[in-house]
């Protein structure tokens, strides 16, 4: 990859338009290298397996400084972003947001609460900075983690009576994603 993202540069570099072309780079979400004894895609929802890399690269739009957006971000917010960057109008029904700002001066602006996925009929997931909440719908089990305590997700308090609250409140925002992605596709039967 770093030998084709350099062929890339060159190429634009020689064509003169490497300074105002916007190159962006992402990944799919890959596999856990062995991290909780997964060494393939699935629905486990693990930290390596759900933080992908996303770069944007634009000398003169974006400047030569390096910045970091530490916020949640959402696969869905990089298209509001690139037509922001763009100076066109984000659609009204785009469900992701516009971190240009941040990108372009810097500015610190409001991050998502929780990022949302979905996996085959029922599986998802939603994380904030402090938990991650996980519901497989074919056997009905919850898991709870609590990412500032065990970054490595091991420990499973989902049954946890100090964490009762903290459940229900993700339920109820994973709940919450879940009929709001709906509106956005056809119609069809939910199971939550």
């Amino acid at each position: 990859v770093d030998m084709a993202v350099g062929k890339l540069v060159d190429h634009l570099k020689k064509l003169g338009i490497y300074e105002n072309t916007l190159l962006v780079f992402g990944s799919d979400h890959g596999d856990a290298c062995g991290d909780h004894g997964k060494t393939s895609k699935d629905n486990s929802y693990y930290e390596g397996i759900m933080r992908l890399p996303l770069v944007f690269h634009w000398p003169a739009g974006l400047g030569a400084q390096s910045r970091r957006v530490g916020s949640l971000v959402e696969m869905v917010d990089v298209m509001p972003t690139l037509l922001d960057l763009a100076s066109l109008p984000i659609p009204p029904a785009a469900q992701g947001r516009s971190y240009a700002g941040q990108m372009v001066s810097g500015e610190e602006i409001a991050g998502r609460d929780s990022v949302y996925a979905v996996y085959g009929p029922g599986d998802l997931m939603l994380r904030t900075e402090r938990f991650k909440y996980l519901r497989y719908a074919a056997d009905n089990r919850e898991v709870l983690y609590d990412l500032e305590n065990d970054p490595g997700e091991f420990r499973n308090l989902a049954a946890d009576p100090a964490y009762a609250d903290d459940l229900r409140n993700l339920r109820d925002q994973a709940f919450a994603r879940t009929i709001a992605a709906s509106r956005s596709i056809a119609p069809k039967r939910l199971r939550f």
